[in-house]
């Protein structure tokens, strides 16, 4: 477990891979110690190369998960984070809560890009909507859905 306190002044952009067991407290406690994030971006596929050891073959969502997240909000949140990417995003109910949480709480966003893991239309079609009707506390973010 990381020692509770530190603070990772100079990060800027995390990318954090959402296979690896554990990423759920792993981005609760960069959310929490990084105040200068600019640019997070979750990648649900599986990582390439060397990689892929490190990683479990199925997500891996501990189910109390939900309640783990701040009850205050982090200050990257509050005044920093700009950009919020998820690739490979699958819709499935913790995505969507934490989805919806960095929509209606970072309130400088300016982009999400969201790329769905569903290859049918049906599929694509009922993430994005999903997506499209989330509050946002940025009333100038963009949200953009890529292929």
């Amino acid at each position: 477990m990381c020692p509770a306190g530190v603070v990772f002044h100079k990060l800027v952009h995390l990318e954090l891979y959402t296979r690896e067991k554990d990423w759920c407290d792993v981005l609760v406690y960069m959310l929490e110690g990084s105040p200068n994030l600019r640019v997070l971006e979750l990648n649900s596929d599986e990582p390439k190369g060397r990689l892929r050891e490190c990683f479990y073959a199925e997500v891996h969502y501990p189910e109390d998960w939900w309640e783990q997240l701040p009850d205050y909000l982090p200050r990257c949140l509050l005044s920093n984070l700009e950009t919020f990417q998820w690739k490979h995003y699958r819709g499935w109910e913790t995505e969507t809560k934490l989805a919806a949480y960095i929509l209606a709480n970072a309130i400088c966003l300016k982009m999400a890009s969201i790329c769905p893991a569903e290859n049918n239309l049906e599929g694509k079609h009922r993430i994005l909507k999903e997506l499209a009707s989330m509050a946002r506390g940025s009333s100038s973010c963009q949200l953009i859905f890529n292929d």
